[in-house]
């Protein structure tokens, strides 16, 4: 019987590294979040791609150039016409962390970004990175694409932030790197909202308990198409992360999201 608990425990574990490197494309049409505002002609069939979370680095072992490489490819073979990063490039202040940014500055096209709360642990990397990448950094403010306001805040426990003034009769897409903010905001602020954070809970019970999850929503926003203040939020998985230093995941597979206009 013990052996059978050993044996199984190890096959988890083993699962758990191949999962981490199992990416799936969510694709979700813009009528999903039930926007309330009208879609512009010049931004229908439009694609947008939403990635966050990549933590590769960890400075007790050697950036994960595997699994980068993996996630670079999946999202360039999504041919998007704008590319949205939802934060947390990094994991933490260590010799490897600036690897990312290189990766990031191979995918074409317009790219922007939020900051989230690890990229708070060196800030000047991540935003010369960014730069170095070619990503536009909303922290706080907006750009118009295509007539969709994409509204950028800092980041929810790290950053202040102050949400600017919009116009309510145009469709937007809130970005923000923590889920949580959405309890910030009016009812029906916006028309979509897109967050990471959580990362799928990391290591779940089947989906359903995540042991190391923060939200102060519980299980809430833990993952998927949420509808939170009469707002449609997606909140996704992520990319990367670890627990401690190890590059696993279980039950809560790394994604990057599509969606069409």
């Amino acid at each position: 019987m013990i052996f059978v608990i050993i044996l199984m425990m190890i096959l988890l574990f083993s699962y758990s590294f191949y999962e981490y490197q199992n990416y799936k494309v969510v694709r979700l049409k813009v009528e999903d979040f039930q926007i309330r505002n009208e879609i512009p002609k010049e931004l229908q069939g439009k694609k947008i791609v939403f990635a966050s979370d990549f933590q590769f680095d960890h400075k007790k072992r050697v950036f994960y150039h595997k699994a980068c490489r993996k996630v670079i490819n999946l999202i360039r073979d999504e041919d998007y016409d704008l590319l949205i990063l939802g934060g947390d490039y990094i994991h933490q202040k260590c010799w490897d962390n600036k690897l990312i940014f290189d990766y990031l500055k191979e995918l074409p096209g317009p790219k922007i970004g939020v900051l989230g709360n690890h990229d708070y642990k060196d800030y000047e990397t991540v935003i010369n990175g960014l730069k170095k990448s070619n990503v536009q950094v909303l922290k706080n403010n907006i750009i118009e694409y295509c007539g969709l306001q994409i509204i950028g805040v800092d980041d929810f426990k790290k950053g202040t932030i102050e949400l600017p003034e919009y116009n309510l009769n145009q469709i937007s897409l809130l970005v923000s790197h923590n889920p949580d903010y959405i309890g910030s905001l009016s009812v029906s602020a916006v028309d979509m909202m897109l967050s990471g954070h959580l990362h799928g809970g990391q290591l779940t019970l089947f989906g359903k308990l995540g042991p190391s999850f923060a939200s102060k929503y519980g299980m809430e926003l833990m993952h998927g198409l949420k509808r939170k203040q009469n707002v449609s939020l997606y909140v996704s998985s992520g990319v990367g992360g670890s627990v401690h230093r190890f590059p696993i995941r279980f039950c809560a597979r790394p994604e990057i999201v599509s969606i069409e206009f």
